[in-house]
């Protein structure tokens, strides 16, 4: 359990220092689509991104790179047969106009999960930001099924090593 705070507090304080900014390289098929809706004022400016990650097979991370969600909707091509994990943020800055209205500070809201990446499924995400609400939604659909199914948010401290 350490280890799980230890790598969290990691990756959050990354995030916050600008460290993790390599972008993530689209490689492959976009089998992985997010759709991002996020609501800006004139005294709050938001943003969000997922740093993705390779998981080995003793649950050690490597950080492959972060998506910025600059659109409405963005593709990303996920490592078939691989173990990623994903982790959501979105951050809450306090604009000049916010400063000055005496409204400032920052927030950043943070979710995770591992995903094991399944040849031929599509898989899509929702990240929505709206009256200070956040949701954050996983979804995949298998080949020939009609719909999208719902996904649990898994954490890295459920990754069980090899045997």
């Amino acid at each position: 359990m350490k280890h799980v705070v230890l790598v969290t507090a990691l990756m959050a304080a990354m995030f916050m220092s600008g460290c993790a900014s390599k972008a993530y390289k689209h490689a492959g098929k976009k089998n992985f689509t997010v759709h991002t809706k996020i609501e800006n004022t004139a005294t709050k400016n938001r943003y969000g991104q997922i740093a993705i990650y390779s998981v080995n097979k003793e649950c050690q991370i490597d950080r492959e790179g972060i998506v910025f969600l600059e659109k409405e909707e963005t593709k990303v091509s996920l490592p078939e047969n691989k173990r990623v994990y994903l982790v959501y943020q979105l951050t809450k800055n306090t604009t000049f106009l916010g400063k000055f209205l005496g409204k400032g500070g920052s927030s950043v809201i943070t979710e995770s999960t591992i995903l094991d990446v399944q040849p031929g499924v599509d898989y899509k995400t929702t990240l929505n930001y709206i009256e200070g609400m956040y949701e954050f939604l996983l979804h995949a659909k298998a080949p020939g099924s009609k719909g999208y199914k719902e996904l649990p948010f898994v954490g890295i401290s459920a990754c069980q090593p090899a045997k």
